[in-house]
């Protein structure tokens, strides 16, 4: 009897043990690589809040991981993860959005031209 209260005292502790997550370092890695790309599509620029969101999530996560909290560090790195991807699409979507106003820019001023080139010539230059 005196064996049996200890050892069912103990074993809910040893459950508790065993149902904490592993330490979520592959999901930080690539947290921070997702941070890194959105860096790199621009999102310092076009998406600094998302970017901004994801980093803040990001060192959340490494506090958490420090402090033993595997399951937050996890959750948190998975969402600064998708906050980095956001950034990046918006950064790349921005972008894509700016290229497409300088080429019809572009566009417009050609025609300009070739329109006032059609209106200097004369019909016998025309052939």
């Amino acid at each position: 009897m005196k064996l049996l209260i200890p050892m069912i005292l103990t074993v809910p502790l040893l459950a508790a043990c065993a149902s904490q997550p592993p330490v979520p370092n592959e999901e930080l890695a690539v947290a921070r690589s997702a941070v890194a790309n959105a860096e790199d599509a621009g999102a310092r620029e076009h998406a600094e809040l998302d970017l901004r969101q994801a980093r803040q999530k990001l060192e959340q996560a490494e506090q958490a991981r420090q402090t033993g909290d595997n399951q937050t560090a996890l959750q948190l790195a998975q969402q600064a993860e998708m906050d980095a991807r956001y950034a990046a699409f918006r950064a790349r979507s921005k972008r894509a959005s700016e290229a497409v106003e300088e080429l019809e820019r572009g566009i417009a001023e050609l025609r300009t031209e070739v329109a006032r080139t059609l209106e200097q010539s004369t019909p016998g230059d025309r052939q």
